[in-house]
């Protein structure tokens, strides 16, 4: 349980850290179109160099 408790723990700080620097606009918001559009090129190119 104490296990479940710390990861927790570093899984909130690491969401804040995030958040702060999207706040500050030190890094920038992917859309979210562009976000799946990458993630599907990036799926077809492991699929290809599988069957390769």
């Amino acid at each position: 349980m104490a296990g479940y408790f710390a990861d927790l723990a570093q899984t909130r700080e690491m969401l804040s850290s995030r958040y702060d620097d999207l706040k500050s606009g030190r890094v920038k918001p992917i859309p979210g179109d562009e976000v799946v559009a990458r993630l599907r090129e990036k799926s077809a190119r492991r699929r290809s160099t599988r069957g390769s």
